[in-house]
């Protein structure tokens, strides 16, 4: 199986004495980054893609697995709506974590365990609030129990004859 391609974050160092245009050109990069990395002198490569480093050594999916329902039972279970998608949210945990299996210790503090708890519990936050996002947008409303629908969090409600009810 051949291995998958590794997404890491580089700095990248650019001449100064080159214009934003030259530098726009060079590095392939918008008009606002090339600006940034000429004041600055540097710019991150692979900034706002997510990082994929991959070490299928250091790797075990049972404990992984353990970390992401241990991470969901101690911050996610009081949240219905967390609770209605548990195995979604442990999913993406672990996937996650796959991801960035190959990721070296910053701090030798702490230890891959640490490193992975923290992993889940990022991973299953951005999950939560961007299923919320996309559900406050979905007509599809009497699927949902309302006292979980993410739709009803703290927003008033109006019927309209064109298109239902609406959430404002």
């Amino acid at each position: 199986m051949p291995e998958p391609i590794e997404i890491r974050r580089e700095k990248v160092y650019v001449d100064t004495s080159l214009t934003i245009a030259e530098i726009k050109r060079k590095y392939n990069l918008p008009s606002s980054t090339a600006d940034g990395a000429k004041k600055k002198g540097y710019f991150v490569k692979n900034y706002t893609g997510r990082q994929i480093m991959i070490d299928r050594s250091q790797f075990d999916y049972d404990r992984s697995l353990k970390i992401a329902q241990r991470v969901f039972y101690k911050n996610f279970y009081r949240d219905d709506v967390a609770y209605s998608i548990k195995e979604d949210l442990i999913q993406e945990a672990v996937v996650r974590q796959f991801e960035l299996s190959g990721k070296p210790n910053t701090n030798p503090k702490y230890n891959k365990h640490y490193q992975f708890m923290y992993i889940a519990h990022n991973a299953m936050a951005a999950y939560l609030k961007t299923w919320i996002r996309q559900m406050s947008y979905s007509t599809v409303d009497d699927l949902f129990d309302p006292e979980i629908n993410p739709i009803q969090r703290g927003l008033k409600r109006g019927y309209s004859l064109d298109f239902g009810w609406s959430y404002y």
